[in-house]
C-alpha cells in the first residue's frame, strides 16, 4: 500500500513539473504577444507638481503616421511563426488590490516607471539576443557623446568607451514620463493629442525633448512612454533639413490597442540593427547595406536579395538600382549589399514622382517579378530633371510571381499614393 501511495505521489509530481513546464515555456510569437504588466498604484495619491522644462528641445516641422509600423509588427511575427523559437513566460504580473503581490507601486517620480521599463527592455533584449545576435547595454542619462539627457540608452553592449563610434551603436533613444506630467492618451494619435487645447500643452515639450535629444545622438528610433502606453517614432538622419516624424498609433502596455508591446519593441530593435549606411565604392557614392552575420533572417534577407538583383540585372538602372558589390566586411565577417546612392522619397507625393514610382513598378511586373514591399523608405530617386524611381530592398522580391502577387503590389501602391 505504502508503494502504492508512493508511486501515485511521484506520479502527480512529475505531471505538476510538466504543468510548470507546460505553463512557463512559451513559442516566441506567443511569448511576443505577451502584456507587459502595468503600474497600477502610486505609493502617494497627491497631485504632483513637477513639469517637463526641456533642456535642449528641437521643433520637428510635422509629425505623420508610421503608416507601417503595426503591418511591420506583424510580418515580423508572422515570419517567426514556422521558427521553433521557444522562451520563458514573463512571470510579472501586475494585480489589481493593493497588497498583492506582482503589484507595482509606483511613486510620483519617474525613477519608479524607469524600473519598470527596464524590467520589461530586460525580457525584449534577452529575447533579441538570440533571434538578433545583439548584445545591449542600458545607459542613464544620455550618450556621453553630446550633451543629450536622455531617460534611457539601448545600445550595443560593450561601446561605452568606443567614443567615435557612439551614435552608430545607439539603437533607441527613449524619454519616460510621469501620467501627471505628460498624459499622453491611450486612444488617441500622437498628433491628434499634440492639438488637443488640454493635452498638447503638455505633451509638446517632452516630445521637443525627446526629438532634441535624438538630433543630437543621430538616433533614428526614439520613444516617449508613460507606465501605461508607449509611441515609438522615426526620424530621417540622412538629411538634416527634414524635421518630420512619423509616429506610431499608441501601443498599451497591457495590450489592448492590438500591438503587442514587447513585439513592437523588438520590431524596432529590428529595424535599427539593418541600418543602411552612406559609403563609396570605387568613389562612387553608395548606400550600403550591412547584414548581422548571427541574425537567420537577416542572413536569408540577405541571399534573396542579392539572388533578385543578380536574376534581374538587366533592369539594374531602369526601375532597380545597380548593384555595385557584394561581399562581407572584413574583420566581422557581416554581408554587405551596396548599391549606386540616391536620394529618398518623401511625402507628399508629387504627380510626377508618384508617375515615375508607377512606370518602375510597371518595368518590374513586365520582367515577371513582384516587389512584395511597396513602400517609400523601398524606393529612391535619381538626379535628374525627370523623376526617375528606383525600387530598392529586394528581400521580399518574388522573381516568379503570380497574378496574387502582382495585384498586392498595386494595392500597396494605390494606397500609398492616396492623398
Amino acid at each position: 500500500m505504502m508503494k502504492l501511495l508512493e508511486a501515485v505521489r511521484q506520479f502527480f509530481m512529475v505531471v505538476e513539473t510538466l504543468k510548470f513546464s507546460v505553463v512557463s515555456s512559451l513559442h516566441i510569437v506567443d511569448w511576443l504577444r505577451q502584456p507587459m504588466a502595468e503600474l497600477k498604484l502610486r505609493t502617494s495619491e497627491r497631485a504632483s507638481n513637477s513639469k517637463t522644462k526641456a533642456t535642449y528641445p528641437r521643433t520637428f516641422s510635422d509629425i505623420k503616421p508610421w503608416q507601417d509600423f503595426e503591418p511591420g509588427v506583424n510580418r515580423m511575427l508572422a515570419e517567426l511563426q514556422p521558427t521553433t523559437h521557444m522562451c520563458q513566460r514573463v512571470v510579472h504580473e501586475a494585480g489589481e488590490a493593493p497588497g498583492t503581490p506582482g503589484v507595482w507601486a509606483a511613486a510620483a517620480d519617474e525613477s519608479e516607471i524607469r524600473g519598470a521599463l527596464l524590467f520589461h527592455l530586460y525580457q525584449v533584449t534577452s529575447v533579441a539576443k538570440r533571434l538578433l545576435g545583439l548584445d545591449m547595454e542600458y545607459v542613464g542619462s544620455g550618450s556621453g557623446r553630446s550633451m543629450a539627457f536622455q531617460d534611457l540608452l539601448m545600445r550595443k553592449s560593450g561601446s561605452g568607451s568606443d567614443r567615435a563610434n557612439l551614435s552608430r551603436l545607439i539603437m533607441a533613444s527613449i524619454e519616460v514620463k510621469g501620467a501627471w506630467q505628460t498624459p499622453l492618451p491611450a486612444g488617441m494619435s500622437l498628433d491628434d493629442a499634440l492639438h488637443d487645447s488640454n493635452l498638447g500643452k503638455s505633451i509638446m515639450p517632452a516630445l521637443q525633448q525627446a526629438y532634441g535629444d535624438a538630433v543630437m545622438d543621430e538616433t533614428p528610433f526614439f520613444m516617449l512612454s508613460t507606465y501605461g502606453v508607449t509611441f515609438f517614432l522615426m526620424r530621417v538622419v540622412n538629411d538634416v533639413t527634414n524635421k518630420v516624424l512619423f509616429a506610431s498609433p499608441p501601443v498599451w502596455w497591457n495590450g489592448a490597442s492590438g500591438i503587442p508591446p514587447y513585439a513592437a519593441w523588438l520590431y524596432c530593435l529590428q529595424l535599427a540593427s539593418q541600418l543602411t549606411l552612406d559609403g563609396r565604392i570605387n568613389e562612387q557614392p553608395a548606400a550600403v547595406k550591412v547584414f548581422d552575420f548571427y541574425d537567420d533572417f537577416a542572413c536569408a534577407d540577405f541571399v534573396r536579395e542579392v539572388d533578385a538583383y543578380m536574376q534581374l540585372q538587366p533592369l539594374q538602372g531602369s526601375c532597380i538600382p545597380e548593384m555595385l558589390t557584394v561581399g562581407r566586411l572584413p574583420h566581422s565577417g557581416h554581408p554587405v549589399l551596396a548599391v549606386r546612392l540616391g536620394e529618398p522619397v518623401h511625402q507628399p507625393v508629387t504627380p510626377a514622382v508618384a508617375a515615375g514610382i508607377r512606370h518602375a513598378l510597371k518595368q518590374l511586373h513586365a520582367a515577371g517579378a513582384a516587389h512584395g514591399d511597396v513602400r517609400l523608405q523601398n524606393m529612391l530617386m535619381q538626379p535628374g530633371e525627370h523623376a526617375h524611381v528606383l525600387l530598392c530592398d529586394l528581400e521580399r522580391c518574388i522573381l516568379r510571381a503570380n497574378d496574387e502577387a502582382l495585384a498586392a503590389d498595386e494595392q500597396e501602391l494605390e494606397s500609398l499614393l492616396q492623398p
